[in-house]
């Protein structure tokens, strides 16, 4: 096969101060020594990581929209269903005059509690599990210098979801408004209106 072919030689260097990194190939080549085989150097190993770990990162992010997604379609069915099983005391609060908000709150504080617990162990359990997600990319990309303000950042990002849950739930018990008092107390459901 050396008949046939080169000689290809496999070099490796790794140096303590990166900063060095653009001499260091300028002295290598300067002095002559082997190279007829393809370089590559640290700034392509770190985009060749960057674009796989992006993609990884892509792909978590997608599957988490996806889940908060389909939380809010839980959430939405879930109230529904717990409206039309308090209909009749509904209708009941709605007949002595309870105020529309008043009777939002009772509900609303259940669910922020819920949101919050689930909130809560949702950032504690990323906690525990970061550095196995992004051990890899701290091994390539080097530690970040921002660590403090990422923990920001994900601190910001569980209290925008809390308060888009809050907000959903607020809107769904709008339904409230749409309830007749009569007819829940007399039947104990909610009639849906319908179009002709």
């Amino acid at each position: 096969m050396k008949s046939k072919g080169t000689v290809e030689y496999m070099i490796e260097f790794r140096l303590k101060s990166l900063s060095e990194l653009n001499a260091f190939e300028a002295e290598y080549i300067g002095a002559g020594l082997e190279s007829n085989g393809p370089t590559v150097t640290y700034p392509l190993f770190r985009m060749l990581n960057a674009i796989s770990e992006g993609l990884m990162i892509a792909v978590l992010l997608l599957i988490s929209i996806l889940a908060v997604l389909i939380a809010f379609l839980c959430i939405r069915f879930t109230l529904i269903a717990r409206i039309e099983e308090d209909a009749r005391e509904i209708g009941i609060m709605k007949a002595i005059g309870l105020r529309i908000s008043d009777m939002k709150k009772l509900y609303l504080g259940k669910y922020a509690v819920i949101a919050g617990a689930g909130s809560g162990i949702g950032w504690g359990v990323s906690a525990v599990l970061e550095d196995r997600v992004i051990g890899n990319i701290r091994l390539t990309m080097g530690e970040s210098a921002t660590a403090a303000s990422a923990r920001m950042w994900g601190a910001a990002a569980v209290l925008f979801v809390f308060a888009a849950v809050i907000a959903y739930v607020n809107h769904v018990l709008n339904r409230f408004r749409k309830i007749p008092a009569a007819q829940a107390i007399r039947f104990g459901t909610v009639a849906e209106k319908t179009q002709v």
